[in-house]
């Protein structure tokens, strides 16, 4: 069995929703290389915007080692206190009963990452310290309208 992942975005048309592929010319050369004897399982999924590597690699690595320096906590319990603060609330249930709770960092997507970082590097400034910007470190954003990464990118 072979697992093929074909991107593509929702469109509107007509007041009907149909997939246009990122690559329709790559999705023609994979259906006509399927075997018509056999079935096809479709799935389809929305894609959400995880966090990034270097926005992982950046909060762990950098951020919550300076909140651990500035508080005396441990790496592990400054990360605990900024998830308790910072990290968006969701709503579980158990047996009918609604619980609030914090996504933990593997859970949040791209916007609320970023948006928990600044948050985390409000927290240090607060503190009396400062966390740099993830791309004064190394940990590139990738944005063409940051001036680290647009040099970066410009170069390559």
């Amino acid at each position: 069995m072979t697992k093929i992942i074909l991107r593509a975005e929702l469109v509107e048309e007509n007041e009907k929703k149909r997939l246009k592929f990122v690559n329709e010319d790559y999705y023609r050369d994979v259906i006509s290389r399927l075997n018509p004897k056999y079935p096809v399982t479709v799935t389809i999924t929305n894609e959400i915007p995880v966090r990034s590597g270097n926005q992982n690699r950046f909060i762990h690595g950098v951020a919550f080692p300076i909140i651990s320096e500035l508080t005396g906590y441990t790496a592990e319990e400054a990360k605990e206190v900024c998830v308790q603060l910072y990290a968006p609330v969701k709503v579980i249930e158990v047996k009918g009963i609604e619980l609030e709770t914090r996504k933990r960092t593997s859970q949040m997507n791209k916007n609320e990452s970023s948006e928990f970082i600044e948050k985390v590097k409000q927290l240090a400034v607060d503190l009396g310290g400062i966390i740099p910007n993830p791309c004064d470190v190394g940990f590139f954003c990738g944005k063409k309208t940051c001036p680290v990464c647009s040099q970066k990118l410009s170069t390559l």
